[in-house]
């Protein structure tokens, strides 16, 4: 009825009647003109034939409708069963849970009877604690009576000790000086005789350096003497040479004048 109004073009504009509105038309206007349809030009539609035509268009979308509907409610019958099984499932497994906790619940109790019965016995040890306890703050107490005695005798006896302490460390520095100034004593009377000896030391290093000279030349004369005795011995060598020499060219000459006078010979 109102499919017009929405294809005009100020149709944002227009507001559609309510739905009871609407259904007083149809009642008191069946020839209103928004029941024309427009695309019949030569034909004038009354709320009659739109009705008429809706009712007729409905019947023929009734099989479409049906089968939508028959599978929806297919799709519905298979949710159901899978809920269904769902639920059975569910079922079973709230079972075991109240199985397993009616379980638990049993094995709670009598845990819960053994720790109420290990409660007795612990607080029946508590009690006998607490008389202990109590036997031991009395001995404590006792020991610090005794530690406070022990801590004013201790604190007596260490002021006599830090007192003697005091007296030896007096003497020990009275010690400590005198035998400081003797060693003082002792180290110039060292230092005395090591300048002395030192003195002794510069000396003999001088005589030593005066005999190391004297060395020195010495071993200059020497090595000339050997130079002189090398060129003796060659020398005498050279001679000895000489005279092999000329011992040869004797014996060679007497040679010859045996040969040259056999007779004499």
């Amino acid at each position: 009825m109102w499919d017009e109004v929405s294809t005009q073009k100020n149709a944002n504009n227009i507001a559609k009647p309510r739905i009871w509105r609407t259904i007083q038309i149809l009642r008191d206007e069946p020839a209103n003109k928004y029941f024309d349809n427009l695309a019949t030009a030569t034909v004038k539609e009354t709320a009659k034939e739109i009705l008429t035509e809706t009712f007729k268009k409905m019947v023929a979308d009734l099989p479409k409708i049906t089968a939508e509907l028959a599978a929806k409610e297919a799709e519905l019958d298979a949710d159901i069963a899978r809920v269904q099984q769902l639920v059975h499932v569910t079922e079973q497994k709230f079972q075991e849970e109240i199985n397993y906790l009616k379980k638990e619940i049993t094995r709670l109790s009598t845990e819960s009877a053994v720790l109420v019965e290990q409660n007795g016995h612990y607080r029946a040890i508590a009690a006998e604690l607490e008389k202990k306890s109590a036997v031991l703050g009395e001995e404590i107490r006792q020991e610090q009576a005794k530690f406070s005695r022990l801590e004013t005798q201790y604190d007596k006896e260490h002021d006599w000790a830090l007192k003697r302490i005091e007296e030896e460390k007096s003497s020990f520095r009275q010690q400590t000086h005198n035998e400081m100034s003797r060693l003082q004593s002792e180290t110039n009377r060292s230092k005395q005789a090591a300048e002395l000896l030192q003195a002794k030391c510069d000396l003999l290093a001088k005589e030593a350096s005066a005999n190391q000279d004297k060395n020195i030349e010495l071993e200059r004369s020497l090595s000339t003497e050997k130079l002189k005795l090398a060129e003796l011995t060659l020398n005498e060598a050279k001679l000895q040479k000489e005279l092999n020499s000329k011992d040869e060219r004797i014996r060679t000459l007497l040679s010859k004048t045996s040969d040259d006078n056999p007779s004499a010979a």
